[in-house]
């Protein structure tokens, strides 16, 4: 797992993205669903299945505790699931890190995440969310009940 940190650089600092069941756990809480981070970053004019459309309409909390839809209307990507799943992929790697390396590195909060996306830029983030993601989700075993991942077959 140590081996699957990833990086994201801004400003002229390392942040370490994890990947881990934490994370999945955290947005499963938040969005009901992992697969949220493989929508975050489409577009609602982009086509979609009805699986996809039928998730989107449903309501879940903000930070806030407010409802609100999943639906992006103005086709933009979803900065807040952005920045919710970089700051879990990012305080993952840090703690990682501080447990492996003996470090005392504070956690981002949401609003310093959301300064660290703007420096590196959108792309850059999801070129490293991606990286992580697919690292992470790598199988290497063989044995019989071991069986590959979808982006693997």
């Amino acid at each position: 797992m140590f081996n699957n940190l990833q990086y994201l650089e801004a400003g002229g600092e390392k942040f370490p993205l994890a990947f881990t069941m934490n994370v999945m756990e955290a947005i499963q809480k938040k969005y009901g669903s992992i697969n949220k981070i493989s929508e975050m970053g489409n577009k609602s004019g982009e086509s979609k299945n009805e699986e996809s459309k039928s998730r989107e309409n449903k309501n879940i909390k903000s930070e806030n505790g407010e409802n609100r839809s999943e639906e992006n209307k103005s086709g933009e990507p979803d900065i807040e699931a952005i920045i919710f799943f970089l700051k879990e992929a990012i305080n993952e790697g840090i703690d990682i890190e501080n447990e492996k390396l003996r470090k005392k590195r504070e956690f981002l909060t949401e609003k310093q995440v959301g300064r660290l996306l703007s420096e590196a830029g959108i792309s850059n983030a999801f070129k490293a969310i991606g990286k992580v993601i697919s690292e992470s989700v790598k199988t290497t075993e063989t044995g019989k009940n071991a069986e590959p991942a979808k982006n693997q077959k």
